[in-house]
């Protein structure tokens, strides 16, 4: 089964928008409640995910990559 989702970013791609936005990290804490355990959505093996709220009400999905330093300093 195929399953095709529209969301959003994908129609403000469609109309030549940027499907993301970008936000300061002041804003990111107040959204999460400073990445509060509560809005840890998942992690993967590059990322972690938090889900929050803007002050305007828009939900939002912030996506943390993972900094790993393979070789010494």
């Amino acid at each position: 089964m195929k399953v095709r989702v529209h969301n959003r970013a994908t129609k403000l791609g469609a109309l030549g928008l940027p499907a993301y936005r970008t936000f300061s990290l002041e804003v990111l804490e107040e959204a999460t409640n400073n990445f509060d355990t509560l809005t840890f959505i998942g992690e993967g093996t590059y990322d972690q995910m938090y889900r929050g709220q803007l002050k305007d009400g828009s939900f939002i999905t912030i996506i943390c990559l993972k900094m790993k330093r393979k070789h010494g300093i």
